[in-house]
């Protein structure tokens, strides 16, 4: 289960009078606002797992034990600099360790990963959601990949529909799409319907 926090972000970004920086549709993760992004993200995460282990009652999960299982399945790299903008603590997935979450999958536990990922000195980056979620559903061959937004349809940066039906019949290739800077949702959605 991959979770986004954008909203929970902003909103700590707000309460701490610190102005969210976009740069093609991606944020630019400073030092400040990274302190700010790992706040909301894991109080965002704690409030998942508790809801997660609640007890359903009167439902065939009344009394069952729940597993919620987080860590550093992913491994972050930094996005670095695109037209003169340093995306300072914003990052892209380098590598994800699918064994180790099939191992908690095949043992019963809910894998809960959020926006937050390490790189391989130590440091934290802010990732996409939709980028963690895309990657993870190639990674493990899922069958299927869900996606809940605030908003109806996926949409473009301007709120117009791209995906539709003759659209997606046309199949439109990802490899088009990996010889661009991904700063809108177009590709993940592609990739995870082929």
């Amino acid at each position: 289960m991959v979770y986004g926090a954008r909203p929970q972000i902003d909103a700590n970004l707000a309460a701490h009078h610190h102005e969210p920086i976009y740069h093609k549709n991606t944020r630019v993760t400073d030092a400040k606002a990274l302190e700010l992004v790992k706040q909301a993200a894991g109080l965002l995460q704690l409030d998942i797992t508790a809801r997660l282990s609640m007890s359903l009652n009167n439902t065939p999960l009344q009394g069952a034990h729940i597993n919620v299982v987080s860590g550093n399945f992913t491994i972050a790299q930094p996005l670095g600099v695109d037209d003169g903008v340093d995306y300072c603590h914003s990052g892209r997935i380098r590598r994800i360790d699918e064994d180790a979450i099939n191992r908690q999958l095949d043992n019963g536990a809910i894998v809960l990963m959020g926006p937050v990922a390490v790189s391989v000195t130590g440091e934290s980056f802010n990732l996409t959601s939709e980028e963690i979620a895309t990657q993870l559903a190639v990674k493990l061959k899922a069958e299927k990949m869900i996606g809940f937004c605030s908003s109806q349809g996926v949409t473009n940066s301007e709120g117009a529909s791209f995906l539709n039906s003759s659209r997606m019949k046309r199949r439109r290739g990802w490899k088009s799409w990996k010889r661009r800077a991904i700063t809108t949702p177009e590709p993940y959605v592609f990739c995870a319907a082929r």
